[in-house]
Order: structure tokens, then C-alpha cells, then sequence
């Protein structure tokens, strides 16, 4: 239990102190497109994202450094993503090497969504977004 309350306290700094070093425009930015919303702020490569609860469903809010709000996204079940994008999902990416992690919705200001579908494969975590074409529109990879 000490070793839980100990790591907790860690994450709990560890959040503090990124969020203490966000950018003064991301933080505005967020408090204008989401009033009265308390969000956890993380770098991701060139990208702040402010994570917050809304509705009881976790949503991730990203911006440039310089507050430009990029898209909004939340995580969503297999069963709701498009039949194209899931059926292509499962051929190109289902073995035994990939362990599915997660599909979320992102929505772009232009209107435009995309589907980022995300696994595991060994100490590497393996995105791949999809327009509701059906087609992949970019993929990245990060190290757990």
C-alpha cells in the first residue's frame, strides 16, 4: 500500500510539474475552448495535450506550442469504428506480436474525423490513423 500511495505521489508530481511548464497559450487556449474544465497537461513530441474528464469519458484536447488548437479526441470501442477501417485494422495489424491497446475518435476544426487505432508490439506503442475512407493517413510509433 505505502509503495501505491508513494507512486501515486510521484505521478502526482510528475503532473504538476508538466503542467507547471506548459505554455502560457496552450493553457489559455484550453481555457477558452473549455471553461470551467480542470485538464492535465502533457507533451507529446511537439504537441500539448489537455487531458480531462467530461461526461464521465476521458477527452484529449491537443494545441501547437503557440495554442493552436489541432483536435479533440476520445477513446471508443472497436464496435464503433467504421466496418472498412476495423476490417482493415484486424488484417493488417492482428497477430500474435501486436496486442491491441485502444481505437479513438479524433476530430479535426476543419470538421474532418479520423480513427487512431493503437497496439503494442514488444516496448513499442504503434499508432496508425485512418480517415473514414478507410485509408491510413499517418502512423507513429513511441517507446513505452
Amino acid at each position: 500500500m505505502k509503495k501505491g500511495f508513494i507512486t501515486g505521489l510521484f505521478s502526482l508530481g510528475l503532473a504538476v510539474w508538466v503542467s507547471a511548464q506548459t505554455p502560457a497559450a496552450v493553457t489559455s487556449a484550453f481555457h477558452h475552448d473549455v471553461p470551467n474544465a480542470t485538464a492535465t497537461f502533457v507533451q507529446e513530441g511537439g504537441i500539448w495535450q489537455a487531458r480531462f474528464v467530461h461526461n464521465g469519458q476521458s477527452v484529449f484536447y491537443a494545441y501547437d506550442p503557440q495554442g493552436i488548437f489541432l483536435y479533440k479526441e476520445h477513446p471508443i470501442q472497436k464496435t464503433d469504428v467504421p466496418a472498412a477501417i476495423l476490417t482493415d485494422m484486424e488484417q493488417r495489424f492482428n497477430s500474435e506480436q501486436n496486442v491491441f491497446a485502444g481505437v479513438a475518435k479524433r476530430e479535426l476544426p476543419n470538421g474532418n474525423v479520423q480513427y487512431r487505432y493503437q497496439y503494442k508490439n514488444s516496448d513499442r506503442r504503434i499508432h496508425v490513423l485512418y480517415d473514414t475512407d478507410g485509408q491510413i493517413v499517418g502512423r507513429g510509433v513511441s517507446q513505452e
